[in-house]
């Protein structure tokens, strides 16, 4: 890249470029997901919104591929494009919450374990992930489901306006009365768009404690306890968050584990969970009263920045007694002791808005079944990713339409399709309408109509 366009750009930005020959790239250029390794010409750290606008206009001007990221979790990690410029966002960290509207104003740099320290200290929040470590930008444009989602609704169903940079290099504000298309397609359509420099997000109360950690039981239970999952999903109140994982303990051990929490009174929560930690012979069961801030973090062990991640994802509206056959017979044959099958319980709120209320459009499902496979060691990728895709391949008869984007591992244009069933053609339109020349493409693209 030729040094005088960069040192321009430098004088007009408030954060920092950086280029291959300085000491700090290899640094930056790292990735949350260490199988993806990519070298783009020129980081750009953005502090602000106009330092947003100067990258885009400069990447569009010098024909760089523009990737974005915000500084959490990515699997596919499409962001760092070689050669290209990457828009890091993770300096953007500014929230201001007002607690007498019941909203909040987040720049995309802001990582949910953050969102939710801010807004605990006023009693409040909104629908996010289940880690601590996740970003919240990249979860919202993608939808967004975790413990609050069956009583409040998908992350982006809690949006109420952004301040977004188009491939124009202008800044919009779009809610659900100016820029309205843009507005509906960036709720779920991902970075496809522009980019976010600003969320706006609707608030509830909640906490600061809750009713909810972990039961576990052996594996030689999982027969009954997911049985007994896929039955009480069906009926479940809409203040429960029940997800269900495969996983191996520290010590070697097998076990079918559930992941629970009560968004309500404690001791409403108390019968309303009991079901499923008597639904077997708990290994241990450590359900008890505890900060929603404190169980928002408790997942991060699991996924840490660094190791070799691949995971497939589908949606389902019943496991079934041979779809659950068939996950334990593949889970015997699990390669690695971090890889995880993972169920994550969708319905209530998010099942009641239309399909096309947002581009987000598999509302109907009931769970979303992830197959995560995890590893250290990087000669090791074939054997980690045959696994996951041969366990998500044998659920296929099993699964209903659609795949949850922000579990996407980039295998197919034709899934992305699908996953926006039949506001595919919408979205199109609208990409052609504010990116025609699809200046936005590294993240599950979606082309301009023709």
């Amino acid at each position: 890249m030729n040094t005088e366009y960069i040192n321009k750009l430098r004088a007009q930005f408030r954060g920092s470029i950086i280029e291959a020959n300085q000491d700090d790239y290899d640094d930056r250029r790292k990735l949350w997901n260490a199988r993806i390794d990519r070298r783009p010409a020129v980081i750009a750290r953005c502090m602000s919104a106009s330092d947003v606008v100067q990258a885009v206009i400069f990447g569009r001007k010098h024909g760089l591929m523009l990737g974005v990221s915000s500084g959490g979790h990515s699997v596919f990690e499409q962001a760092a494009c070689n050669g290209g410029l990457l828009i890091d966002l993770s300096m953007m960290k500014g929230i201001r919450v007002c607690p007498e509207k019941y909203t909040a104003r987040v720049e995309p740099g802001v990582l949910l374990g953050e969102f939710d320290r801010e807004t605990q200290a006023f009693g409040l929040s909104t629908p996010t992930g289940v880690t601590a470590s996740v970003g919240l930008s990249g979860l919202t444009l993608g939808g967004g489901i975790g413990r609050l989602g069956r009583k409040y609704g998908l992350t982006c169903d809690n949006l109420l306006s952004v301040d977004i940079v188009t491939a124009e290099g202008k800044l919009l504000t779009a809610d659900k009365n100016q820029f309205s298309d843009l507005f509906w397609a960036i709720r779920g359509g991902g970075g496809n768009f522009g980019i976010i420099t600003s969320f706006e997000y609707r608030l509830h109360s909640v906490g600061p404690n809750v009713l909810g950690g972990n039961v576990v039981y052996p594996l030689s239970q999982a027969r009954q306890i997911l049985s007994f999952y896929d039955e009480f999903s069906r009926h479940a109140a809409d203040e429960i968050s029940a997800d269900l994982i495969l996983a191996t303990l520290p010590n070697g051990e097998p076990v079918v584990g559930l992941s629970l929490c009560y968004i309500g009174s404690i001791e409403e929560g108390k019968k309303a969970l009991e079901p499923l930690r008597r639904a077997g012979q708990p290994l241990f069961d450590d359900i008890a009263e505890i900060s929603y801030v404190d169980i928002q973090s408790s997942g991060a062990d699991l996924f840490p920045k660094g190791l070799h991640y691949y995971w497939t994802s589908q949606f389902m509206n019943r496991i079934g007694s041979d779809g659950i056959e068939i996950l334990l017979s593949h889970f015997s044959r699990v390669p690695s002791a971090r890889s995880v099958v993972l169920f994550q319980l969708f319905g209530g709120a998010v099942s009641r808005l239309a399909t096309d209320a947002a581009a987000f459009y598999h509302r109907k499902a009931l769970h979303d079944c992830i197959m995560i496979s995890i590893w250290d060691d990087a000669e090791d990728s074939h054997r980690q990713i045959k696994w996951a895709r041969e366990i998500g391949e044998a659920m296929k008869p099993y699964v209903s339409t659609g795949f949850y984007l922000n579990n996407f591992c980039g295998e197919s244009p034709s899934q992305i399709r699908e996953s926006y069933g039949k506001n595919w053609e919408r979205l199109t339109q609208i990409k052609k309408l504010y990116d025609p020349e699809n200046i936005f493409q590294a993240n599950p693209n979606i082309l301009p109509e023709n």
